[in-house]
C-alpha cells in the first residue's frame, strides 16, 4: 500500500496535467484480501428469492454475454423462418391439398418480426 502511494506521488509531481492523475487513480486498484468467519449463530435474512435476484444481477451486470445470447437468438429465429417460408411455399405450390389456409400467413410474420426485434435490441445493447 505505501509503494502505491509513493508512485503516485512521483507521477503528479513528473506530470502537471490533471487528466492524466485521473486516468492513474483509475487504472490503479488495490486488492485486499479478507477474512471472513463461518455464520456460527441466527438465520440468513436473504430469501432464495433475493438470492437469485441477487445473482442474475451480478450475471447481467458486466457482460455482454446476454446481449450476445439474445443477438444469436434471433438470428437463429430470423433463419428458421426463412427456412420456414421457403417450405411453406413449396408446399403450397406443389401439395395445396395439405396446406392450412392462413396459418403461414399469420405465424410467419409474427416469427419473423420477433426474430427481427430480438436481433435488433441485442445489436443496439452492444453498442450503448
Amino acid at each position: 500500500m505505501k509503494n502505491l502511494f509513493l508512485t503516485f506521488k512521483l507521477y503528479i509531481k513528473e506530470h502537471k496535467k490533471r487528466s492524466s492523475i485521473i486516468a492513474v487513480i483509475v487504472i490503479l486498484s488495490v486488492f485486499f484480501a479478507v477474512r471472513t468467519a463461518t455464520q456460527t449463530t441466527g438465520e440468513t435474512k436473504y430469501t432464495l428469492h433475493k438470492m437469485l435476484r441477487l445473482a442474475l444481477d451480478g450475471i447481467t451486470s458486466f457482460s455482454v454475454a446476454p446481449l450476445r445470447i439474445i443477438a444469436l437468438t434471433g438470428a437463429m429465429i430470423f433463419v428458421a423462418t426463412t427456412l420456414m417460408t421457403l417450405y411453406f411455399l413449396y408446399a403450397y405450390f406443389r401439395h395445396s391439398a395439405d396446406v392450412v389456409p392462413g396459418w403461414a400467413s399469420v405465424v410467419l410474420p409474427m416469427l419473423f418480426l420477433g426474430g427481427m426485434q430480438l436481433l435488433s435490441i441485442g445489436v443496439l445493447g452492444e453498442y450503448v
